[in-house]
This record gives C-alpha cells, sequence and structure tokens, in this order.
C-alpha cells in the first residue's frame, strides 16, 4: 500500500516535470525573441537618431519595423515604450517591452491565472548629431 502510493505521487510528478520543462523552453524562446528585438530596435534607432520623430518636415519612424516584427513572432500582446522624439547625438535612448507568458500547463491540474511577467530593456546613445 505505501509503495503504491509513493509510486503514484512519482508518476504524477514525473508527469507534470515532464510537461513543464517544454512549456519552460518555449517562455525561455519567447524572452530571446524580445531582448533580440529590445536589442535590434536600439541599434536601429542609434543610427537613425530616435524611434519616431519629424525632422524638416519629413516623418522618419522605425517603430512600424518593430510592430511588424513583433507580429510575425506572435509577440502581439506586448506593450512598448520607447524614447520619443528625435535624440540628438551623444543622447541616451531607451526601448523596453512587457508583458506577461501565461503556462498553460497549469490549465490540466485547474490552476488558470499562472502568468509571469517579461521584460525586455536596452539603452543606447545616439550616433546621429541633429543641426
Amino acid at each position: 500500500m505505501q509503495n503504491t502510493a509513493a509510486t503514484a505521487i512519482f508518476i504524477t510528478l514525473l508527469l507534470v516535470l515532464t510537461l513543464l520543462i517544454p512549456e519552460g523552453l518555449m517562455m525561455s524562446n519567447e524572452k530571446t525573441n524580445l531582448q533580440n528585438l529590445a536589442n535590434d530596435a536600439v541599434e536601429l534607432a542609434e543610427r537613425q537618431g530616435g524611434f519616431d520623430y519629424e525632422y524638416e518636415g519629413v516623418r522618419h519612424s522605425i517603430i512600424g519595423q518593430i510592430e511588424s516584427r513583433m507580429k510575425s513572432e506572435n509577440l502581439e500582446g506586448y506593450k512598448i515604450s520607447y524614447t520619443k522624439g528625435p535624440v540628438q547625438h551623444n543622447d541616451s535612448l531607451s526601448f523596453e517591452i512587457e508583458g506577461t507568458y501565461r503556462y498553460e500547463i497549469f490549465n490540466l491540474i485547474g490552476i488558470t491565472n499562472m502568468d509571469f511577467p517579461l521584460h525586455a530593456k536596452k539603452n543606447g546613445v545616439s550616433e546621429v548629431l541633429f543641426r
């Protein structure tokens, strides 16, 4: 009797861990995608002099590119914040993505609110001199 109960508990825990590991890998993959997106966005903004601004009557924006990449990588539910306007040479700029990742494995045992926050932030320095 004791051995049967221990075996049942062991099999249950093994099943949960077997399903939890791939879910953790998917979350870490999404976190990596967020960080790569933030790095690429800041690198572009450093070369362009900002994320979204108007200069001499011409509108410059890389936010559309960032949002389309977010859509292609299934990161639509994330909130982005960035330095607005033109960023002068050697001034700092920042880009931040915030959101949550929901572990779907916990729905099997009746827990529906297992959301974990994901956050990526990158700072940079503008390389463009506006005159």
